[in-house]
């Protein structure tokens, strides 16, 4: 009597990419899915983790006057460079891209539900790794608002929001839309009736 074939294992990984401008409220969205179990990926720290690896290349491609007083890049200095240099910027993101690329998909190897914080995740072709995309929507009026609240520039905010992809530029690419306008529990039920009624959570 033969062997009865193995079934093929199905991976029970389920990945859900946020995306947003800055301060639209991307960190809120994650905490939210994190209290349901799933492991947050900070794709902003990745990046900063990379920009040590390429630091050599930076330093002699883009600029050699961003580090701090340890001999660390210093990322207010370096974005100060590129939001300022669109080729820089392209530079840079052309450094680094594949690297964070490439430790988000190791870090998520593994089975399990994950969460990809990430304000570039189209530009980094993080999607190709997500099973959803949510995007998470705030006006520019409620976005400088949360700038002024938290000391930042407000002529800085207004430039790096314009290198960032607003709704419109990617509203057939993501599934949900999350209206982070208000409070926090306006937002909690948004991401209850939009992310875990679909997901049966």
């Amino acid at each position: 009597m033969g062997r009865r074939p193995l079934k093929p294992r199905i991976p029970k990984r389920f990945v859900i990419g946020v995306v947003g401008r800055m301060l639209s409220g991307k960190n809120e969205v994650c905490k939210i899915l994190e209290k349901k179990g799933f492991k947050v990926i900070d794709v902003d720290k990745v990046g900063h983790r990379v920009l040590e690896i390429r630091k050599d290349e930076i330093l002699k491609m883009i600029d050699k006057n961003i580090l701090d007083d340890q001999g660390n890049i210093d990322r207010k200095k370096l974005a100060n460079v590129v939001f300022s240099d669109p080729m820089k910027l392209q530079l840079l993101n052309k450094l680094t891209h594949g690297t964070i690329k490439e430790l988000v998909r190791l870090s998520i190897e593994k089975d399990g539900f994950y969460c990809l914080n990430a304000a570039l995740l189209f530009e980094i072709g993080l999607n190709e790794f997500c099973n959803i995309v949510v995007y998470v929507e705030a006006t520019d009026e409620v976005i400088l608002s949360r700038a002024k609240l938290r000391g930042f520039d407000e002529d800085d905010v207004k430039k790096r929001l314009s290198f960032q992809k607003k709704l419109s530029d990617v509203k057939d690419l993501v599934n949900i839309v999350i209206y982070n306008n208000s409070s926090i529990e306006d937002l909690e039920k948004e991401v209850e009736s939009k992310v875990f009624s679909i997901l049966n959570l």
